[in-house]
């Protein structure tokens, strides 16, 4: 067989996930929020072949003890979407303009559904592997768009700037406003939990898009949101459109007071800062579910646990915990039988570059 028929590896990529720490529902609206990139993630390795009509793709996720494998091959002469990865690179091909042949394979340690980015991580990886680009706005940008054409879920930029401008040992103080940033370090005697719910979430199949479109009423009728005081949101009538105000004002206002107790350490004021995220994100926004109203109750009762909350853009998914990683009786953790993942905080994507032979 001649070298011009084979494969060769042309781009490696590393793609951290996210977990949100303070702020969901916060970024389509211009607010604030703060996650942390996290050492769950999405390899691609892109061999070129332009020698081929066809992206033979492998992707395998390893979350369980039993990884699961998919397979799929792509003709970018007659593409047929037939399934979610295949909708997924469709969109990626189309955003970027490129006719990527060969083969691609992805390795995943992100769970699917559970509120960590893993559409994030996995678009940003194959934008990578495809075509060489900045880690930048545009990049963040660009994903977003390959998220709204797959799902049809119009997600603000929160996954994307989480990922694409990590830096390890920090969260991400972000102002929607204008895309603007602050690295707050995270001090290292705390460690950060991740617990799934065991209910895989969907945005695309949930209530997402109705709060985005009641988000954007708000503010047609009332003004924006970013800008509004607690009395403002308390003044509006409409019952529904209050509980959603209500929720992103006050938030916005939780993710300075959580950035501040973060830098000063304040167990006690991280404590109630997170309680109360968690019970407007339940009560105001209505995203939670008994579920994991109740597994993050079950949480906050541990010894060395500051506080638990709903995390992502909620109706199933993961939830949150920071702790205090001296006090923290892992057991009780454990004896949840939930899958738990105990987590370091991530650096953005690596890529690898080799000269392409084919």
């Amino acid at each position: 067989m001649s070298s011009a028929s084979v494969d060769h590896l042309t781009k490696k990529v590393i793609c951290p996930g996210r977990v949100n720490l303070i702020g969901d529902h916060t970024d389509y609206a211009h607010g604030l929020a703060m996650p942390v990139a996290i050492n769950l993630f999405t390899q691609a390795e892109f061999y070129s072949n332009e020698k081929s009509n066809f992206l033979n793709v492998t992707t395998e996720t390893i979350v369980d003890q039993e990884p699961t494998i998919e397979k799929l091959r792509l003709d970018f002469n007659n593409i047929e979407i037939s399934n979610r990865l295949a909708k997924f690179i469709a969109s990626a091909v189309d955003v970027l303009g490129v006719t990527p042949t060969g083969s691609l394979r992805i390795t995943s340690t992100l769970p699917i559904g559970a509120g960590l980015s893993s559409s994030a991580s996995f678009v940003i990886a194959l934008l990578l592997s495809f075509k060489d680009l900045d880690l930048d706005l545009h990049l963040a940008k660009l994903a977003q768009d390959v998220e709204h054409k797959a799902t049809s879920a119009a997600t603000g930029l929160l996954d994307q700037l989480a990922i694409i401008f990590a830096k390890k040992g920090t969260a991400s103080l972000i102002n929607f406003s204008d895309n603007s940033m602050e690295n707050i370090r995270i001090p290292e005697d705390l460690q950060i939990l991740i617990i799934h719910s065991g209910i895989e979430r969907q945005l695309s199949n949930s209530n997402y898009t109705l709060k985005v479109n009641a988000v954007q009423l708000i503010e047609e009728r009332y003004g924006k949101l970013n800008e509004m005081l607690p009395t403002d949101a308390n003044a509006i009538t409409d019952p529904e459109l209050k509980q959603i105000a209500r929720h992103i004002v006050s938030e916005n206002r939780r993710v300075i007071e959580y950035s501040e107790a973060l830098m000063a350490n304040d167990v006690g004021a991280l404590k109630e800062i997170i309680s109360q995220s968690h019970n407007s994100l339940s009560r105001d926004y209505s995203v939670s579910l008994p579920e994991i109203d109740h597994l993050v109750s079950a949480v906050n009762s541990i010894e060395g646990v500051i506080g638990a909350r709903l995390t992502g853009g909620g109706y199933g998914g993961c939830i949150v915990a920071l702790t205090q990683k001296e006090q923290l009786d892992q057991s009780e953790i454990l004896n949840l039988q939930q899958p738990t993942w105990f987590i370091e905080s991530a650096d953005a994507p690596i890529q690898i570059s080799q000269p392409n032979i084919s």
